[in-house]
This record gives structure tokens, C-alpha cells and sequence, in this order.
């Protein structure tokens, strides 16, 4: 008898730590999805813009919109975002871009969850090459 509840005590700590591990492993992985789409959308839009003069993009709203068109096709999550537009300067290459991504609770987990955010922001100063 003793040997059964031991048995089913090292289980049930065993299947603990493996819930708290997954649920680490998933914010991980949203932090680092936020972190690489927001870097390479920031990226793509500033050589697209500055490189590439066919683009159409004459205005700030319009390079802001561009760069929130990559920023969508590059998040496969269905968080809410707030998307903050810290400076944007076509002249000079420069976008500084902050991005709230709020996570809600799963309902089917087997450990409770609160509401989490994760904030992610990014500057970069785009230089022509010659």
C-alpha cells in the first residue's frame, strides 16, 4: 500500500513539472515569434521603401501601413496586438516600432493562466549601401 501511493505521489509531480514546462515553452515560443516578425517586418519594409523607389510610398502613413501589412502576414498567433509607432522618418531610414501582444488564458489547460503580455520593441536605423 505504501509503495502504490509513493507510486502515484512521483506521477503526479512527474505530469506536474511536465504542464509547468510546456506552459514555459509557450511563451518562449510567442515571445520569440513576436520578436522575429516584428525584426524582420521592420527590416523588410525599410529596404523595400528606401531601395526600391517604385514603391509608392511618399508619405509616413503610408510607409507605417506598409510596414503593418508585413507585420500581419508574419504573426500566425490570434492575440491582441497594440502596435505603438515610437518615430518613423523615411528620409533618414529610421523606424522605431513597440508591439504589445496580449495572450488570454487557456480554458482546456490543465494549469490555471492569467492574462499575460508580452512587449517587444525594435529601432532600426536603415543605411543605403553603395
Amino acid at each position: 500500500m505504501k509503495s502504490i501511493v509513493l507510486s502515484a505521489i512521483c506521477i503526479s509531480a512527474v505530469l506536474l513539472v511536465l504542464a509547468i514546462q510546456s506552459k514555459i515553452n509557450g511563451m518562449a515560443y510567442c515571445s520569440h515569434e513576436l520578436e522575429e516578425a516584428l525584426s524582420v517586418s521592420v527590416s523588410q519594409t525599410l529596404k523595400e521603401v528606401l531601395e526600391q523607389d517604385s514603391y509608392g510610398i511618399h508619405e509616413k502613413n503610408e510607409f507605417i501601413a506598409a510596414f503593418l501589412q508585413a507585420l500581419v502576414m508574419r504573426t500566425n498567433s490570434d492575440a491582441d496586438m497594440k502596435v505603438s509607432v515610437i518615430s518613423a522618418d523615411m528620409e533618414k531610414g529610421l523606424l522605431d516600432i513597440e508591439v504589445r501582444e496580449r495572450l488570454s488564458g487557456e480554458k482546456e489547460s490543465a494549469l490555471p493562466e492569467k492574462d499575460r503580455e508580452i512587449v517587444v520593441r525594435r529601432t532600426v536605423i536603415y543605411a543605403k549601401e553603395k
